[in-house]
């Protein structure tokens, strides 16, 4: 109930406002994957903008964040029914997000690749993760209001890429870094990796992905601007 009822909660006084307001036409809301993919589908299947997480299985498994993001998302939808049409509702699903950052305080995404150089993350192991950049999420947030026929969810994923991947790609930058995990010596099983059809914010707002290898190298150009990653002198 700590994450649920804030999350409800908030949409509600949001568009109670919108609603009340009556010169509002347009709401594009921030949503999440998780409001898509959580659930015990098929590895193989491939997730739309049409797929809902399971509401059930979230809470027989006590994952309660993806099951806040989802309810919100769902009011929201409620909400914009109720109203009669008298505003539009766009909503953006995005993946973990990667990138520079504005603020010179960590986030939690960005403490991910943080994590990857000063230790704290000592084992890989198979994970594999779904990044978009930030700057793909807000242009598709400034398309979802600005391009008339915009409509309806978007998923918003640049790509998959592997913990090992992540460090490869942080090890070309500070090869002298002891602190970056290895690829482990044991064979691993094959990583789960969600399969996802972006093409729908392709199309319809023109985004153009940026790789995930790109979003490693903006957060971590970003970490060391905001002097939240300092290299050793030998790889400054």
């Amino acid at each position: 109930e700590k994450l649920v009822g804030p999350a409800l909660k908030g949409t509600e006084n949001v568009l109670n406002s919108v609603t009340a307001a009556g010169t509002v036409k347009t709401v594009v809301l921030t949503s999440s994957v998780a409001s898509v993919m959580v659930n015990n589908r098929d590895p193989k299947y491939v997730y739309t903008e049409k797929d809902w997480s399971d509401v059930e299985f979230m809470r027989s498994y006590k994952i309660w964040y993806p099951l806040s993001k989802t309810l919100a998302e769902k009011k929201a939808w409620e909400m914009q029914k109720e109203s009669g049409g008298k505003w539009k509702l766009v909503v953006m699903c995005p993946s973990l997000v990667w990138g520079p950052m504005v603020q010179p305080s960590l986030n939690t995404s960005s403490g991910v690749v943080l994590d990857y150089l000063n230790g704290t993350t000592k084992e890989i192991g198979n994970k594999s993760s779904q990044v978009v950049d930030v700057r793909d999420v807000a242009m598709a947030h400034i398309r979802g209001y600005e391009v008339k026929n915009a409509s309806g969810r978007y998923l918003l994923v640049g790509g998959d890429i592997l913990a090992k991947d992540i460090c490869s790609i942080l090890r070309e930058r500070e090869p002298q870094n002891g602190n970056i995990p290895s690829e482990p010596s044991e064979k691993l099983p094959p990583p789960k990796i969600r399969l996802q059809d972006c093409s729908k914010a392709e199309k319809e707002l023109g985004i153009k992905f940026i790789s995930p290898r790109e979003q490693v190298l903006a957060t971590y150009g970003s970490l060391k601007y905001h002097k939240l990653w300092t290299p050793s002198p030998n790889e400054a």
